[in-house]
């Protein structure tokens, strides 16, 4: 080229185009002991799973591509988040209910207590002497304990026994941290507290948490519950109860409401009601997904699922999630070629293709911040690594075809099991439809959760039908629906032309309701 010649202009690129679009989605949403759960119908077919040779960022693990075929079933809307994940991890197995492992309530790095407080802290107060009661008194304080967690008040269990075994000026520290107080009485007698005969340690808290202006929450024993009265030598002393009926009088005379329980049930019930005008539901960690999960934990998530609900919860298959996430696509992505920051959270410092820079947030988001793919899903693309059922294997070869987890034969427990979707850490490559990651089912980091799955008994290539134990039931129909179809002699694909049948939000059928739509068909 001479001096001083310009070169032509290059032609300027198209720009990029986010894929958005408004599809037909149908939510159904499980509702049972203070758990939502927002569930999406994933309609049966087939696509090649795997990424193509030449996608940027593609490992060998991720082929070779092969075709899968798939019945329908239900997929989270969302990752589980915090507040789904406490009201499980609180719930006490019921008759025939057998939990295999416990479930840590808080287990999760962001939105903790710890990075919160003291924001919707709750301070519970009691005493050591529940601890040498009969199991019928301890259980008051377990009840308040779920009551507290469910509704969303964060609070460590570290906190009780600092509660009752250190002096009175531990509990002020605890106080400092909280927002809200919360006393159980009526279950204690008066004791010697430092140089303060006359004054119980439950009474003194209550004169702390009056002196920091918390707003406080009593409960106290109604005297008629025979069940809850106290062991037989608190009763010898009948000073020790006159004054708790002069400490609650000069409660009730201060202008505070005495909530009188009768047994554990009913206490939390009054405290889940009393809590909820504290703004327990606009807590900021609500909508965080849970992480700090390991597979292990997310399995035991499940199995309480299944025995309360009857319905055959548990993690999907890769198979499973990658055909749910790709939603129909091809590209890299459920949106398209690239990854933005307005589509995911992942570490969008890093590009992907012809994507531009962004924000790398370094932490989880609220589920639901960003847009969904074309079946209704939610973060499938980054925030958290999902766990899945399958083992690793590193490669698709001999994989099946029918959209089963793939399990190793005579593998030990410590065998490494699927993760898929990326995480907030992750760079967009890491977060795409096809890539696969893996660790040992006992790991639990704070880029790792997952998001559960509803299957009858196995993946299905037959119509779409799923059978609820072991009975055929067209479970993603309300009752109303199926009438309607049967009546029309029309298949269930065309619920999706129904009236009214964009983005439902339908209970999921109850067992009586399966039979009775098995009895229809």
């Amino acid at each position: 080229m001479a001096p001083g010649e310009r070169s032509a202009s290059p032609a300027p690129e198209a720009p990029l185009r986010l894929v958005r679009w408004r599809g037909r989605t149908q939510v159904f949403v499980e509702r049972i002991d203070g758990l939502e759960l927002p569930m999406v119908r994933i309609p049966a077919g087939r696509f090649a799973m795997g990424s193509p040779e030449g996608e940027e960022g593609r490992s060998e693990a991720e082929g070779p591509v092969h075709e899968v075929r798939l019945g329908e079933f239900l997929l989270g809307r969302t990752p589980i988040t915090q507040e789904q994940w406490r009201v499980v991890a609180a719930w006490e197995p019921k008759e025939g209910e057998r939990w295999g492992r416990t479930l840590n309530l808080h287990p999760s790095r962001f939105g903790s207590w710890e990075a919160s407080a003291p924001l919707n802290r709750t301070f519970l107060s009691y005493s050591q002497e529940l601890l040498s009661y009969p199991d019928r008194a301890r259980s008051y304080v377990k009840a308040a304990e779920r009551a507290i967690h469910a509704v969303g008040h964060v609070q460590s269990s570290s906190d009780f026994p600092a509660a009752f075994l250190k002096p009175a000026n531990a509990s002020a520290a605890l106080m400092d941290r909280c927002d809200l107080f919360v006393g159980l009485y009526g279950l204690r007698y008066g004791e010697r507290v430092g140089d303060r005969p006359e004054i119980s340690f439950t009474e003194l808290e209550f004169d702390l948490a009056t002196e920091r202006g918390l707003p406080r929450l009593i409960f106290a024993v109604d005297p008629e519950a025979a069940e809850l009265m106290p062991p037989a030598e608190a009763l010898e002393n009948r000073e020790d109860g006159e004054r708790q009926r002069v400490f609650l009088q000069r409660l009730a005379d201060s202008g505070l409401t005495i909530h009188r329980f009768r047994h554990p049930d009913h206490l939390a019930a009054l405290l889940v009601e009393a809590l909820r005008p504290y703004g327990a539901q606009d807590h900021p960690d609500r909508l965080l997904p849970a992480e700090r999960v390991s597979w292990e934990d997310a399995m035991e998530f499940c199995s309480r699922l299944r025995q309360r609900t009857g319905r055959h919860f548990t993690l999907p298959s890769e198979a499973q999630w990658e055909y749910a996430c790709r939603s129909g696509t091809k590209t890299p992505f459920a949106f398209g070629e690239t990854l933005t920051d307005e589509l995911a959270n992942d570490d969008a410092s890093k590009t992907y293709g012809k994507g531009p820079k962004g924000e790398f947030r370094q932490q989880t988001t609220p589920v639901g911040m960003f847009p969904a793919n074309a079946w209704g899903l939610q973060d499938m693309h980054g925030n958290v690594w999902e766990w899945c059922l399958d083992h690793w294997h590193e490669s698709y070869k001999g994989a099946p075809e029918d959209g089963s987890a793939w399990l190793k034969d005579n593998a030990n427990d410590s065998a490494d099991r699927l993760l898929r979707g990326g995480s907030w850490s992750s760079f967009p490559g890491g977060c795409r439809s096809a890539c696969r990651g893996h660790v040992r089912p006992g790991h639990a980091s704070s880029d790792v959760g997952f998001r559960v799955m509803c299957l009858p008994q196995g993946p299905s290539t037959g119509p779409v039908f799923i059978t609820d134990r072991g009975r055929p039931a067209h479970v993603l129909l309300s009752i109303e629906h199926y009438r309607r179809l049967a009546g029309q002699q029309a298949s269930i694909v065309d619920l999706l032309s129904l009236p009214g049948s964009e983005d439902q939000d339908l209970p999921l059928p109850r067992q009586e309701e399966l039979a009775r739509a098995a009895d229809l068909s």
